[in-house]
This record gives C-alpha cells, sequence and structure tokens, in this order.
C-alpha cells in the first residue's frame, strides 16, 4: 500500500497519534487500532450502522476487503481538546476512490485513547 501524508499532518501529539491511528485503521492493524481506542468505543459509519465496543470494531476491522486499498492519502488531521479529525483518499486496486473523513472525541484532553469516531465516506 502506497501512503501519502501531507507534511503538516504531524505538528502536534495529538496529530500524530491520529495519523497513526487512521494508518492502521487502513492497513486492517486490528492490534494497534485496539490499543488506541477505549474500552467502550462507539463507532458512528454515517448512514450505515454504529459499532459500540471493541470487539464490535474488531469483527468490523476484520470483514474489511482491505487488500483491495492501493494507496491511502492523509490531507489533514486536526486536534483541539479533547477532539479531532482525518481526512483523505482511499485508493482500491480496481481503479475506484473513496474519500473518507474520521471525526473523533478522545476519552481525555491528554489525547492517548479514542472514545468516539464518526466516519464520513463517500
Amino acid at each position: 500500500m502506497e501512503i501519502k501524508i501531507l507534511a503538516d499532518c504531524g505538528n502536534s501529539p495529538k496529530n500524530l497519534f491520529l495519523r497513526d491511528f487512521s494508518l492502521a485503521f487502513a492497513r486492517g492493524n486490528v492490534d494497534e487500532v485496539l490499543c488506541r481506542v477505549s474500552d467502550d468505543i462507539v463507532v458512528t459509519l454515517v448512514g450505515e450502522r454504529e459499532l459500540r465496543g471493541r470487539q464490535a470494531l474488531a469483527d468490523y476491522l476484520g470483514s474489511l476487503p482491505l487488500k483491495r486499498v492501493s494507496e491511502i492519502e492523509i490531507s489533514h488531521v486536526l486536534s483541539h481538546g479533547r477532539s479531532g479529525a482525518v481526512d483523505g483518499k482511499i485508493a482500491l486496486t480496481d481503479g475506484g476512490q473513496l474519500a473518507f473523513s474520521c471525526v473523533v472525541d478522545f476519552s481525555s484532553a491528554k489525547g492517548d485513547r479514542i472514545s468516539r469516531i464518526a466516519v464520513y465516506v463517500i
């Protein structure tokens, strides 16, 4: 998988955390994703469904056809206080493209665990 990250995406510890979380998610690295979320994580796949808890998230990641991802580009990573956001594009091996945006809430201002994620994919 080719990875493209714009230079300003790592200008704070929380931004680096979110960047690395996004890459782990795109790669299907379940262990790395789960170590960055709270036990009671809530993931809203906007327009689709809601996942509650680490096991539901792990099951969802295991069901994704991530081998179809040929490239991920992270355009922006923002964080402020207990919130953050990531957006970018994903290219698929069949030539398809997806645009994504994730808005997260950290479980504390420290920003070492994510408690809520809203995922938008077009």
